[in-house]
């Protein structure tokens, strides 16, 4: 009831898709059906485009948005120097990256492709001397993992030497347990996340795939009538007799495709975020204590 974000219901259709789990009703509300999106501003609209590409369901015939339409809308905010901001005409690196990778998966439109060449430039323009990026003028962990999500999206691997400066200054910001956000902070959760999803989209790469586009989750091939006449011991016994045989041989190569490293991904962060919300529900008890 009332007004909910449309970013929070595109949030929880780009997890469910990592899944395989994000139904109609879903993508409806936060995308294809969602008259909102202005209220929340130009980012809900980068965040529709990327939930719909993740969900890869059919749009109704009755869309108020569609990809088509929320792609158009994108290139229209699209600044003189081919960068995308909130605010303002300058430039942002965070937007402009999150611009970039809502709009890869369509680039066989031409005017996208157009759109994203320019974009490029931009990207490149705002790289440091020192391969990092900063946002409202401050460099930062989080700027160079979007800027290496970007590229990745765009094709562009460690090979690149674009790519391989940014990954470089993110790494600057690695510590024990994780990153921080300021090159003399600590560990941030944000800046783990992003971080975390940067070295996603480059592994993605490899494989062919991008981070936030339609997931290729594993086939399964349908039991046979021999297995599914099994006995439930006789399953768990062949299940223990496999696991056993694993174990064994140290020199197992298990590959996980990209719809299994984006479920993992998933999961952790999401564990990351409910420990985060513990954690900040102790210290507030004990600070009204």
């Amino acid at each position: 009831e009332g007004f909910v974000r449309p970013t929070e219901l595109q949030r929880a259709a780009i997890i469910l898709a990592a899944a395989g789990r994000c139904d109609e009703q879903l993508i409806n509300a936060a995308v294809y059906m969602n008259e909102d999106l202005s209220r929340q501003g130009f980012n809900a609209y980068i965040w529709a485009l990327i939930a719909a590409n993740c969900a890869d369901i059919d749009e109704p015939a009755a869309a108020v948005n569609t990809r088509q339409s929320l792609a158009e809308y994108i290139v229209s905010k699209q600044l003189p120097d081919g960068g995308f901001a909130l605010r303002g005409t300058a430039a942002d690196t965070d937007i402009t990256a999150a611009a970039i990778y809502s709009l890869a998966p369509l680039d066989e439109w031409e005017w996208v492709q157009t759109s994203l060449d320019s974009a490029e430039q931009c990207l490149s323009a705002l790289q440091l001397e020192n391969g990092g990026y900063m946002t409202i003028g401050v460099e930062n962990c989080e700027s160079s993992a979007q800027a290496v999500m970007a590229f990745a999206a765009l094709g562009y691997s460690m090979d690149d030497p674009r790519v391989a400066a940014a990954y470089e200054a993110m790494e600057q910001y690695f510590r024990a347990d994780g990153y921080a956000h300021l090159p003399d902070g600590d560990v941030s959760g944000v800046a783990t996340g992003q971080a975390v999803q940067a070295l996603t989209s480059l592994a993605l790469l490899e494989k062919g795939e991008r981070f936030y586009d339609a997931v290729k989750l594993p086939e399964f091939p349908e039991p046979s009538d021999d297995a599914a006449s099994q006995t439930a011991e006789e399953v768990t016994s062949d299940m223990q007799n496999e696991s056993t045989e694993e174990q064994a041989n140290d020199k197992t190569d298990v590959a996980l495709n990209g719809g299994q490293i984006k479920l993992i991904l998933t999961v952790v962060l999401a564990a990351c975020g409910a420990a985060a919300m513990v954690v900040f529900f102790v210290r507030g008890r004990k600070n009204r204590s």
